[in-house]
C-alpha cells in the first residue's frame, strides 16, 4: 500500500526525468498535468507534437479527450497559466484572505 502514497511524486518525477530537456524552457509538469507552453500556435504545435512523440517512445499514453489545447489560459492548481506567465489565480484569493487567522493548535489542525 505505501507504494499508493508515493504514485503523484513518481509520476512526476518520471515526467520530469522524461521532459529534462524541455522543463523550464516550453513544458511544465505538475501533479497530474503536462503543459506545453508556447508562444505561437507554429510553436505550440511543434511542442505538442514532440512531447506525445516523447510519451509514446518511452511507452506513455495521454488521453486526448482530457487535453486541452491552444487555450490561451488554464487554471491547475490555483494557478492561472496564461501569457503573462505563471501566477495565482485571483478567485482563490479572496477565499484564502476571508480565513480568520488560527489561534492555537487545534484551530490550525
Amino acid at each position: 500500500m505505501q507504494g499508493d502514497l508515493n504514485a503523484p511524486g513518481t509520476f512526476v518525477r518520471t515526467l520530469e526525468d522524461l521532459f529534462h530537456n524541455e522543463l523550464g524552457k516550453n513544458i511544465w509538469v505538475d501533479i497530474d498535468n503536462i503543459f506545453a507552453l508556447s508562444d505561437t500556435f507554429e510553436e505550440h504545435s511543434k511542442d505538442v507534437t514532440n512531447s506525445c512523440s516523447e510519451l509514446q517512445n518511452a511507452r506513455y499514453y495521454a488521453n486526448p479527450t482530457k487535453g486541452v489545447f491552444f487555450a490561451s489560459k488554464l487554471d491547475s492548481l490555483g494557478h492561472m497559466i496564461d501569457y503573462d506567465g505563471i501566477h495565482p489565480a485571483l478567485e482563490q484569493i479572496p477565499t484564502v484572505m476571508d480565513k480568520t487567522r488560527p489561534e492555537n493548535q487545534q484551530e490550525l489542525q
